[in-house]
């Protein structure tokens, strides 16, 4: 029994696990390393591909920061049906500089939309939110 709640205690103060997909090299480079400089431990993925490889492993994530414009056959917004289907639990955040996404997405407990261009801190504060403490 006391072995249960030393490694319940060891989750609950483990750095939070994010999963970053973006495409674009310089965005998600610098959204990793600031999430990595605020806390957060991150997994990055350039498509929804690698982002299902790294999810089948079993490893834990707590969040998905993801953009809906992916150079891939699965966008973010397929994605995000996807994880609801396998990970319904697993908060996401998506992200596009499309304007007219945002009408595309429908916001749950577990989902939000941010517009792009974002302010890392408002990024940051989001998964904080979602996932408790970092």
């Amino acid at each position: 029994m006391e072995q249960n709640a030393a490694e319940s205690q060891g989750n609950e103060n483990r750095r939070k696990r994010i999963l970053l997909v973006e495409d674009d090299f310089l965005i998600r480079s610098s959204a990793a390393d600031y999430l990595r400089d605020t806390g957060f431990e991150v997994c990055e993925a350039v498509n929804a591909h690698e982002a299902m490889a790294v999810l089948s492993t079993g490893a834990t994530i707590d969040a998905v920061f993801c953009d809906v414009n992916l150079a891939s056959d699965i966008d973010g917004l397929a994605f995000s049906r996807w994880l609801a289907e396998h990970h319904p639990k697993l908060p996401i955040i998506l992200t596009s500089g499309d304007s007219g996404t945002a009408r595309l997405v429908t916001e749950t407990t577990t989902l939000r939309f941010v517009a792009k261009p974002y302010v890392l801190s408002d990024i940051e504060h989001h998964l904080a939110d979602l996932v408790g403490s970092k």
